[in-house]
């Protein structure tokens, strides 16, 4: 069913009558630091191929993005200062924000725990790439993590 779903919203893309799905990242609160995961060249988060990050959200200009907020610990909050966004991680509940960056640049990644102190590793960037520039690092996340496990 889901092969069938995917098929269908590619036809649609290649005919120009459905949109693009926003593209999901997964950002999760754990050990008051934020972990962040893109999906890999399957397009599905929670495989194997999946991109990893720490503290840097990056995102393609001009495409609809959906930020999935988890906690497996604490409770969180993630703020985007420069959109105006902000958001809780709860543990065993998720929560989103969607946004369609309009500029590029690096952007604050403002995170804050509940507790009182203060986590350096709950601040980070939220970089806006231009498209090209996204799949390029892509490509390179890619390839440094194929290689990372590649066999000597």
């Amino acid at each position: 069913m889901a092969r069938t779903a995917a098929a269908a919203a590619a036809i649609g893309l290649l005919l120009g009558t459905a949109e693009a799905a926003p593209l999901r990242i997964e950002i999760t609160g754990h050990e008051f630091q934020w972990h962040v995961r893109y999906p890999g060249p399957d397009g599905e988060l929670g495989t194997a191929d999946d991109l990893l990050d720490r503290r840097h959200v990056r995102v393609p200009l001009g495409r609809d993005v959906e930020l999935v907020l988890h906690s497996r610990d604490y409770l969180y909050t993630l703020a985007l200062p420069h959109a105006s966004l902000k958001e809780i991680a709860v543990p065993d509940l998720t929560f989103s924000l969607r946004l369609t960056p309009d500029r590029v640049g690096s952007f604050e990644l403002r995170g804050d725990q509940f507790c009182g102190y203060s986590h350096p590793d709950l601040m980070g960037d939220f970089v806006v790439m231009t498209e090209s520039d996204f799949e390029q690092w892509t490509r390179e996340e890619l390839s440094s993590s194929l290689s990372a496990k590649a066999p000597e």
